[in-house]
């Protein structure tokens, strides 16, 4: 899990130096912004962000994802699926 949370904080980071109005909603609401590039997180995980003097946007997670595996519909909902939509036909 922690791999994850790395690549959690590195994709937000990205995203926030060079997307500005991503950056705004990250700086003012950290949950919501990484809702919103993510879908739903882990529940217990802390999303903080924060502006340096050099206007670089650092970005720090913790919490339950220390420890705690993702269910199978949180994994679903982060991968955009619902799970697997049955038999496919062919013609």
């Amino acid at each position: 899990m922690q791999s994850t949370i790395q690549e959690l904080i590195q994709r937000l980071t990205s995203r926030a130096n060079s997307d500005s109005s991503f950056a705004s909603l990250l700086l003012s609401d950290p949950a919501a912004a990484a809702a919103s590039e993510f879908g739903r997180l882990p529940a217990g995980l802390t999303v903080r962000a924060q502006k340096g003097a050099n206007g670089e946007i650092t970005v720090t997670a913790d919490g339950a994802g220390d420890a705690v595996e993702m269910t199978n519909e949180e994994l679903e909902s982060v991968v955009g699926g619902d799970g697997f939509p049955g038999p496919i036909s062919l013609p």
